[in-house]
């Protein structure tokens, strides 16, 4: 039993320690893995009013909702209302457009502009990201709402990255913008 403990404990404190220094660092690999990682989840605050549900390619739902703040396709932002960022969402039952542009997401080619029609978005094209596809979400308004995923392909993309594997061809090997000079 003793030995299990600290196996586990070990175990534990290196996994607290990959998880700490995939931000350690501003350039590179672990600024990728770090990136990665922030492309799993997807927590924003808005305005609108409607719901909707998207499950991979699937989606259903009567919304419109504008992202202000929040963290979507691995960054974390606020809406500068300066014309440099574009995050929202207009469904209409099994039709609707969802876009998220920012100057850094244009940058790594991970603008989402899913285009769904009955209900099926369309293959993304043209440097958008393949990670839309396999997105697991949820938003809803009255009047602010909230948006809540998750992306298992992206969580694959992260475990791969650590063996240089770029599912969705996202990593970029160099600081994200405003960290460094380009």
């Amino acid at each position: 039993m003793r030995g299990f403990v600290s196996g586990a404990a070990v175990v534990a404190i290196g996994g607290l320690a990959l998880i700490l220094c995939t931000g350690c660092a501003g350039t590179g690999y672990l600024a990728d893995r770090a990136r990665d990682a922030g492309d799993v989840f997807t927590a924003t605050g808005g305005v609108g009013m409607g719901a909707s549900v998207k499950c991979a390619f699937l989606n259903l739902g009567a919304i419109s909702f504008a992202d202000k703040a929040g963290l979507r396709a691995g960054e974390f932002y606020t809406d500068p209302e300066d014309g440099t960022t574009f995050a929202g969402q207009s469904d209409l039952l099994l039709m609707g457009e969802t876009v998220f542009r920012t100057p850094e997401t244009r940058r790594r080619g991970t603008d989402i502009h899913d285009i769904k029609f009955l209900g099926v978005s369309e293959v993304p094209t043209g440097g958008r990201s393949m990670g839309q596809m396999t997105q697991f979400e949820i938003a809803g308004a009255l009047g602010v709402g909230l948006r809540l995923g998750v992306n298992p392909g992206e969580l694959v993309d992260f475990f791969l990255g650590w063996a240089y594997v770029d599912v969705f061809g996202d990593d970029m090997g160099e600081a994200p913008s405003g960290e460094a000079e380009r």
